[in-house]
């Protein structure tokens, strides 16, 4: 089923990663954050809504799987598609061999007689397969093609949290160019910011371009400390270092008014507790 629908601040991540690499002042910070949210619960109640009056019974139409993610037990499968205008949902459905799997992704079409371009958001749908994947091949079964994914079991395990996070969900990586899905954190009631784990295969530079105040001690290396301020209160900090061929960034920023940040030594806390 269609991943994400109640979680309108996640949509908000674009804004949210423009504002991590820039140097804007707080309202225009604020201007984007709330543009993106207002066209995130639009598409959201448009992809609730059910066909608009006057509307053909809702239809389906295949989409190119561009990427997913293999969960580390290897059931669980995450893929992105494109929401928004007349697209209020999608499908995903795997059918299994021995030696395959194949996957079919669907936009799910309202039927409306015109289709507003200008809420189009990236969506994730999942599907769990009722065997592992491991030892088989993925293929999109719209075009025949391999599927590129990230395999789980790459993932560092994340083996502390401070108290009240959990697991919130997987997310798109920003670039389309890499195959690599972000994991998220979220505290009870959202009152401190999320938390996420990005980690991306070779040595591209990840995670925000704020500037780098300090070096501090992430197991035996060294990672970068970046803060993010506006008019002197601090919205965000990453830690951002490089290891057996990947590059990681452990991040949090505030994307909701009235959130806490959890602090520098919590941060530091997760990214030290990473392994595998």
């Amino acid at each position: 089923m269609a991943e994400g629908l109640g979680r309108a601040y996640r949509v908000a991540a674009g804004a949210v990663r423009w504002w991590r690499g820039s140097g804007a002042r707080l309202g225009v910070v604020a201007a984007a954050l709330t543009a993106a949210l207002t066209a995130a619960l639009t598409a959201a109640s448009l992809l609730q809504a059910g066909p608009a009056a006057g509307a053909t019974a809702a239809t389906t139409r295949p989409e190119a799987i561009t990427g997913a993610l293999v969960a580390p037990d290897g059931r669980y499968i995450v893929v992105p598609y494109t929401a928004g205008g007349c697209v209020q949902g999608a499908t995903l459905t795997a059918t299994g061999t021995g030696s395959t799997v194949t996957l079919v992704l669907r936009q799910v079409l309202s039927g409306a007689p015109i289709c507003p371009d200008d809420v189009v958001i990236g969506m994730t749908v999942s599907v769990t397969l009722r065997h592992p994947l491991w030892g088989r091949s993925l293929v999109d079964g719209s075009t025949g093609r391999p599927i590129p994914y990230f395999d789980g079991r790459r993932l560092l395990r994340v083996t502390y949290l401070p108290p009240g996070y959990r697991f919130s969900a997987y997310l798109l990586y920003p670039d389309p160019e890499i195959t690599a899905w972000e994991r998220e954190f979220v505290s009870s009631g959202q009152v401190t910011a999320p938390v996420d784990v990005e980690q991306v295969p070779g040595n591209a530079a990840v995670g925000p371009s704020w500037p780098v105040i300090a070096r501090v001690k992430v197991g035996s290396r060294l990672a970068a400390l970046e803060v993010f301020t506006s008019e002197g209160q601090v919205f965000g900090r990453a830690m951002t270092w490089q290891a057996g061929g990947y590059a990681f960034a452990v991040y949090t920023v505030i994307v909701r008014a009235g959130q806490r940040l959890i602090s520098t030594a919590e941060l530091a806390g997760i990214a030290g507790g990473l392994r595998s």
